[in-house]
């Protein structure tokens, strides 16, 4: 205690360098920030909104996630499935284990005839869609996401569109 009370101020720098560490922690390891570039999840999220990824936790059906492509780009889609599950698309629309899943928009879906992915398919890892899904480039062309592509899970959005 002597040492704090002839050195105010190394023990304010040292209060300050580890609130700076803990900011700094939090910023890398549990937050993440994604810009939106596109109109694929539209109408909830359009190009230049501001999203607040956490990179923690699990992910499950409905979730709204930003993850790396296989050619090292950062996108942002719905997870439709999840490890286990079996998705089906076919001309009149998409099914998740047997049923037609519910969703708030109406989305039509039809499967990439270009893709290697057959259905029905046995979801390994997690099968992603976007929203508009006529313009998207999702699981339907690239496969499942393994979890170490998952960058995080959108839990906020701003609208500061133009960054």
């Amino acid at each position: 205690m002597k040492w704090v009370r002839k050195h105010p101020w190394a023990w304010f720098g040292i209060k300050w360098s580890l609130a700076a560490a803990a900011v700094f922690y939090v910023m890398v390891y549990v937050i993440g920030f994604y810009v939106v570039r596109g109109e694929t999840m539209a109408p909830q999220m359009h190009d230049g909104d501001l999203l607040i990824l956490y990179r923690g936790g699990s992910f499950c059906v409905g979730d709204v996630v930003c993850y790396r492509t296989k050619d090292n780009q950062k996108r942002i889609s719905r997870i439709a499935a999840v490890d286990g599950q079996e998705i089906n698309i076919t001309e009149t629309g998409w099914y998740l284990d047997g049923f037609v899943p519910s969703e708030t928009c109406f989305y039509e879906t039809r499967p990439d005839p270009e893709s290697a992915v057959l259905y029905p398919h046995r979801v390994c890892g997690y099968f992603v869609m976007d929203d508009q899904r006529t313009i998207g480039a999702d699981s339907r062309s690239s496969g499942d996401l393994s979890r170490d592509q998952i960058l995080g899970k959108v839990i906020f959005l701003l609208r500061v569109r133009g960054w």
